[in-house]
């Protein structure tokens, strides 16, 4: 790929921030906007929605087409076992490319001049919004764990009554968050003072 390729801008007020892509990109966190007053970042799942959904057509066709076998084609209920069994793994799997579906969109937004942050969670049919105060938040952080592969993790902020709040669900390479986490460190400083936050 070329340089335009391998790179993305975001532009916003007088800030302007190029961010580099990478084999992650599906997953890093994107900064939408970045300035002195507010930091906006969005998470895209690393689902792919529209195959997932070809993937529930696909299964819905062949349950529909399981259902008339056993209801309406004589014979077939000498199979039952079988058709039970198949029918009970398409279910299995028509839920499993459902939950691909429904995984959110997260939008996290720090905002200085409400002195806040708000992360907005938007699935197919629903959308949740979570506000917290810059000052009930000790830091960002990397929630990881050891996969064999090596270290994943996925960001969090971490609030002074120790309770820890996922930004999104997906785990990665920890080393692909660690960008994020400085950047939403370095803004909230920069809002309440180095005095008054730990990260």
């Amino acid at each position: 790929m070329n340089a335009v390729n391998n790179e993305s801008s975001v532009k916003s007020g007088r800030t302007y921030v190029v961010i580099s892509k990478s084999l992650y990109e599906e997953v890093i966190m994107k900064i939408l906007i970045l300035t002195d007053e507010k930091l906006v970042m969005k998470h895209q799942p690393t689902k792919n929605w529209f195959l997932a959904g070809l993937l529930i057509a696909f299964l819905a066709y062949q349950l529909c087409s399981y259902v008339y076998k056993v209801f309406f084609i004589p014979g077939s209920l000498t199979q039952q076992n079988a058709h039970l069994i198949y029918g009970t793994f398409l279910i299995f799997l028509i839920a499993v490319a459902s939950s691909e579906v429904t995984t959110p969109v997260v939008t996290c937004s720090f905002d200085k001049s409400m002195s806040q942050v708000v992360i907005e969670y938007k699935s197919l049919g629903s959308s949740t919004v979570i506000k917290y105060s810059f000052a009930d938040i000790q830091r960002a952080d990397i929630e990881q764990y050891q996969e064999r592969w090596g270290q994943v993790g996925r960001p969090v902020l971490i609030l002074k009554s120790l309770k820890t709040i996922p930004i999104h669900t997906d785990y990665i390479k920890a080393q692909n968050i660690r960008h994020d986490i400085y950047t939403i460190n370095k803004f909230i400083r920069q809002c309440l003072g180095e005095e008054n936050f730990q990260g």
